[in-house]
């Protein structure tokens, strides 16, 4: 597809789902005449605990309530589905039936939910008791300002919400929580989590994504879920097979879901890592904007603008969000690590690059340079003529050049998001749903000039040394090579759901579009730079051996040719359930969730790659089955519930596979709970790792079976059609304390265990052959000649087999633990939260014959894996005030140098991030349209601007950059307005 062409389709996506999004807000605007709220409400509270059904129902209808539970079974009590429409007595009385409580009205908005009073005795008559005296406390729709911002929760990370989740614990951060983070982005979100080890800089990678990659498995996986359904791999990184998560807005999400285990045979079983569902917001009392603005020092800053509006009628609601955000570049040369890369001062070696202007020029391996009878020298700065002589070279000198100070720490990036959300009941039992996502964003990574490494023929004009050199330069006076990502994503489902007898069901349809084009401008094309090098004319060649301009604009035209690659990622994928009471037994009711799901997914790489498509076809089971329950008075045994769970699925690309699943939650005591998973799951190899065509490049080796002699071979690299599915196998087992006594304590710990097999790898040529013996079918030689024989040396390498193969094992295991607790006092309402994850193990094994590398707190340029990692936060509020601080801490660690520990030890480091947030309206008790709901925020990441410590894991880079970010201190402020 042409740019043309993919400009086109884009256009047509772009107008489809604004169409959408406009039809969502005139569904707004339209309907908020015809609204009565006086008697019925539309409701749609699926069965779930007591008390998330009331909260759903202050938040679907605006009558707030007060309850205290007095037990943790009378909270989490099963209640419901109230589906349709429903006055506000209605729906408490179909939510509170069997649960022994009732409703007293407080005022018009305000309902306390209290203890039906006990039917008085016949005998002996007494006067009549009086009801009990309402608790109520204040009221909230949502979550108190001042609780903890990550809540440890039994979570479900999809919109099958009928029936509890394979008891699998996980993280739920909602918005408010989200706001007093401070977190500009969604991988800002994630480093607050410790089972994320990895925080990649803004501009670690060219194409601008950042992406989860939980218990540091690797970016594919993680499976992440928006609205509880597949987010696909992004179209620029296809060859990842990752979702980018720098293309969700912030403020178009409600809440963020993490689950840390592979139970998901409802999603696909190939969530090997974990699973993030970013929930979309689709409930907006009244319209809001908000403006942010931040930077770091020398640049980064970033610009980001929102406007949400919403609606809510009797049978409908509507929400839209639009967002805009714009970040500017900050380069290396604005901090001293990268501006100079002469690393000596640290200890360690000098790392400036020799491609410099004016470069180098060396002789070829076991010669010298004629005249000057040297390997190598420098190219002066300037020259009495326009041919170099040879005395002017400067013999055993080499110019270096700090090459990090040309990169982007933060890349250029624009986003302009549009999402909407509609639901609407068509009847008591029938509920259509759609969300629509649309994502224009623009990346543009500027790096270097153009670098030339390049063979000089000795008939070239401006060759005085009239043999064969090579020259090492970089071409500063023709601008940067830039590499520019322009997507498109479109993003739409639907879903009907409903209820038939005493069985729920829901229908979805899903399809995702995303196109692509890359464009890389500046950069040298090998081919036709050998052809310019080897033409006679002086006008028509290039002279790199001298400190002036290389070559004329129509010869450099030709040598930087821009190139476009279109690249395309679409799927479709439909999924339908049922889910009820099977029969009851005397611990509860055993319950069961039947599914099937069938998609397509289809890539584009260019014309290098594709169009490639896969079907899967799928279908799961669960089954939730009460063993004991607190009627059977055992001790110990208030609870014991099992789940078991599978799903099958059939690729038409790579088969079949079976993958179960199991869960187990005991609570002996009503303070105290157990849970137990264990699951096998998988990740298919991706398109691009089957069908990459294969391609054969010279490469320059050292061959350790001929003495270290130099010279080039061919490696082919490419993917594999043969490849195996990459399997795991996971099992946690975990503890929760929540004593009644101290009611806003909570306590957890929570064993984990990973393995991975049959992970896909390609080998590089060192690797190859360092590990020979081994590998032999990799590596193919040619027959010895005589003079090879008489010395004992094998023939040469003709050939090195890089494609990709299935290698390798990764086990894993720690422990995560937490803990928050929550006051409030006269100064006013402080919460707490401490979370940590200690690693026992992280073992790669990863080439035949070779001992596990054990990567736990060693330094490791694919990410290191600290022993440990704990953050904690505390949240104060009163009256309108309110202030955040976030504590992250990293342990020491070993570093190394290509892969050996080197006897450095990079210290540990503590990251502050500092919020405080003002609302105006409600700190001035102000009642005006002016100040109500105006709110304001100031923040400071990394407040104490803890800069990396210098590691020589880093390469060129100088330092750890999956622990590390150079930005350093970024502040924020914000401004917002709720009408």
């Amino acid at each position: 597809m042409g740019p043309q062409a993919r400009r086109s389709r884009q256009g047509y996506s772009a107008r489809s789902i604004l169409v959408g999004a406009l039809v969502c807000l005139a569904s707004i605007f339209a309907g908020a005449n015809a609204a009565d709220s006086a008697k019925k409400y539309p409701l749609d509270i699926p069965r779930q605990g007591l008390t998330a059904s009331l909260h759903e129902l202050a938040v679907q209808t605006g009558v707030y309530y007060g309850y205290s539970p007095e037990t943790p079974e009378e909270e989490e009590k099963q209640v419901g589905p109230v589906i349709g429409r429903y006055t506000i007595e209605g729906a408490l009385n179909e939510l509170l039936r069997g649960t022994g409580l009732t409703f007293s009205w407080i005022n018009s908005k305000n309902i306390a939910i209290v203890r039906a009073p006990p039917p008085p005795k016949v005998e002996p008559p007494k006067p009549p008791r009086a009801a009990p005296r309402p608790v109520a406390r204040k009221p909230t729709p949502e979550r108190s300002a001042g609780d903890n911002v990550l809540e440890e929760v039994v979570i479900e990370a999809s919109k099958y919400r009928h029936l509890p989740a394979p008891t699998a614990a996980g993280y739920v951060l909602d918005g408010p929580a989200i706001a007093r983070t401070g977190a500009p982005t969604m991988m800002a979100l994630l480093t607050l989590l410790p089972q994320q080890p990895f925080l990649r800089p803004d501009g670690f990678r060219s194409n601008g994504a950042q992406y989860a990659e939980l218990r540091g498995l690797g970016p594919d996986t993680t499976l992440v879920l928006i609205n509880g359904h597949r987010a696909f791999a992004s179209a620029a990184s296809f060859s990842v097979n990752a979702f980018d998560l720098n293309q969700i807005p912030l403020s178009a999400v409600e809440r963020v879901e993490v689950q840390l285990d592979s139970i998901s045979v409802r999603h696909g079983a190939d969530a090997i890592g974990g699973i993030v569902n970013i929930v979309l917001r689709d409930n907006i009392e009244h319209p809001s904007i908000e403006a942010r603005y931040g930077a770091a020092a020398g640049g980064g800053q970033q610009r980001q603008a929102a406007i949400s509006a919403g609606y809510r009628g009797e049978d409908a609601r509507a929400a839209v969000v639009l967002d805009y955000r714009d970040v500017s570049p900050l380069f290396g040369a604005e901090r001293d690590l990268w501006r100079d890369q002469d690393y000596r001062r640290f200890g360690s070696s000098d790392m400036r690059s020799t491609f410099t202007s004016p470069g180098n020029v060396m002789a070829l391996p076991g010669t010298v340079l004629p005249g000057l009878n040297v390997p190598f020298a420098a190219i002066p700065e300037h020259t009495d003529g326009p041919i170099t002589e040879i005395d002017e070279f400067l013999p055993l000198q080499l110019n270096r050049e700090s090459l990090a100070r040309y990169f982007p720490i933060v890349s250029a990036d624009r986003r302009a998001s549009v999402v909407a959300n509609a639901q609407a009941n068509l009847a008591p039992d029938l509920v259509a749903a759609a969300d629509l996502m649309l994502i224009d964003r623009r990346i543009a990574f500027s790096s270097v000039p153009p670098l030339v490494g390049a063979l000089v023929p000795g008939t070239n004009p401006y060759n005085g040394f009239q043999v064969p050199v090579l020259v090492t330069e970089l071409w500063d006076g023709v601008g940067r090579t830039q590499s520019n990502v322009d997507s498109l994503l479109t993003r739409g489902t639907g879903s009907l759901r409903g209820k038939l007898k005493s069985w729920d069901w829901e229908l979805s349809l899903l399809r995702s579009e995303e196109d692509a084009e890359l464009r890389i401008a500046n950069a040298v094309d090998a081919t036709q730079l050998a052809l310019a090098l080897a033409n006679p004319d002086p006008e028509q060649t290039l002279n790199l051996l001298g400190p002036g301009p290389v070559a004329s604009p129509e010869v450099l035209a030709a040598v930087l040719p821009s190139q476009d690659f279109d690249l395309a990622v679409d799927a479709t994928q439909v999924m339908g359930f049922i889910s009820g009471k099977l029969f009851a037994v005397r611990a509860g009711d055993v319950s069961t969730v039947l599914g099937a799901e069938w998609r397509t997914e289809v890539g584009k790489f260019d014309t290098v790659l594709g169009p490639l498509d896969r079907e899967v076809a799928g279908t799961f089971a669960e089954l939730h089955i009460p063993l004991l329950g607190e009627r059977r008075q055992l001790p110990a045994a208030r609870e014991l519930t099992l789940t078991v769970a599978g799903r099958f699925d059939r690729y038409t690309d790579f088969g079949e596979i079976f993958s179960p699943q199991h869960g187990l939650v005991w609570r002996p005591f009503r303070d105290l709970t157990v849970r137990g998973t264990y699951g096998r799951s998988f990740r298919p190899p991706s398109l691009y790792d089957l069908y990459l065509p294969h391609l054969s490049t010279s490469v320059l080796i050292s061959d350790p079976r001929r003495n270290g002699e130099p010279y080039t071979a061919a490696i082919v690299t490419g993917g594999n059609p043969d490849l195996q599915a990459t399997r795991g196998k996971s099992y946690t087992a975990g503890i929760e304390f929540t004593p009644e006594a101290i009611k806003p304590l909570a306590l957890s710990a929570t064993y984990w265990h990973v393995t991975m097999d049959n992970r896909v790898t390609a080998l590089n040529s060192t690797t190859a052959l360092l590990h020979e013996s081994d590998l032999a079918d990799h590596v193919l030689r040619g027959e010895p000649t005589a003079a090879d024989v008489a010395a004992g040396l094998p023939g040469r390498v003709l050939q090195i087999d890089g494609t990709r193969m299935n290698f390798g094992r990764l086990t894993t295991s720690g422990i995560d633990v937490g803990a928050k607790y929550s006051f409030e006092t006269t100064a006013g309402r402080f919460a707490s939260d401490l979370k940590g994850t200690w690693i026992e193990q992280y073992e790669a094994f990863d080439l035949p014959g070779m001992p596990a590398t054990d990567r736990v707190n060693v330094a490791n340029a694919f990410g290191t894996i600290a022993k440990w990692r704990a953050i904690a936060s505390l949240d104060w509020q009163r009256n309108g005030l309110g202030a955040t601080t976030y504590v992250r801490y990293i342990p020491s660690y070993d570093d190394t140098l290509n892969g050996v520990r080197n006897g450095r030890t990079i210290p540990s480091q503590t990251f502050l991030d500092l919020q405080f947030s003002l609302d105006l309206g409600q700190l001035l008790d102000d009642t005006s349209k002016l100040l109500r709901g105006l709110t304001f925020t100031a923040g400071a990441i990394n407040a104490l601007n803890q800069e990396p410590h210098f590691a020589e894991v880093g390469g060129i880079q100088g330092y750890d950059t999956s622990q590390g970010d150079l930005k350093g201190r970024f502040w924020y402020l914000r401004l917002g307005k709720t009408f």
